[in-house]
């Protein structure tokens, strides 16, 4: 067997290992969605995100975006009753959040880039979230724009601080056992 039949069927096999892992976030982030799913309001909160962000930090921020496309259908088809504006949200949010920590984890591989990259998603969530609440709940719930805006203090703004720090706090502490974990298994390679 050539170098390059060699190269190319590891670089093969690395991709399948690559899809299994990610399978792998995008299942455990669905199951959330059955386990750990609590409703206040007309919002949801969940850890789905969690699971989003582990793919971003093991394979990068492109890899975080596909989970969150891929939670979001199926969230979308299977258990959600908002149907096509709440997988819209549902994907803004969760891409908001994992792409924003996988982005900065990706340029700063340290307990400290990991800190600095899910305080960043927290903030980062939380403004898409206020900004696309302005724009699809009036639609969704046949509401003003006034009326939402009247929500954002006492119910949009403290919801999605606090989902996305519970989120943030729950990543921080299962990344490193998991990421340890695909390691010493080479499951894991570096983020492109």
């Amino acid at each position: 067997m050539s170098t390059k039949t060699a190269g190319a069927s590891s670089s093969k096999k690395m991709d399948v290992k690559e899809m299994t892992i990610l399978a792998m976030f995008t299942a455990l982030g669905y199951l959330c969605l059955f386990v750990f799913r609590f409703k206040v309001s007309f919002l949801t909160l969940e850890f789905k995100d969690v699971f989003i962000t582990m793919a971003g930090f093991v394979f990068g921020p492109l890899a975080a975006l596909g989970v969150a496309l891929a939670e979001s259908l199926l969230e979308m088809v299977t258990l959600s009753d908002t149907g096509f504006l709440g997988a819209v949200m549902n994907f803004g949010g969760s891409a908001a959040f994992a792409v924003t920590a996988s982005l900065i984890y990706k340029y700063n591989k340290s307990f400290k880039g990991a800190v600095i990259g899910l305080i960043a998603a927290m903030f980062s969530m939380t403004a898409v979230m206020l900004v696309m609440n302005l724009f699809i709940t009036p639609i969704y719930a046949h509401t003003t724009i006034d009326e939402v805006i009247g929500m954002i203090m006492p119910l949009l703004l403290p919801f999605n601080l606090i989902k996305s720090a519970l989120n943030a706090a729950i990543c921080f502490m299962l990344y490193k056992p998991i990421s340890q974990a695909l390691k010493k298994h080479s499951y894991a390679q570096p983020p492109r």
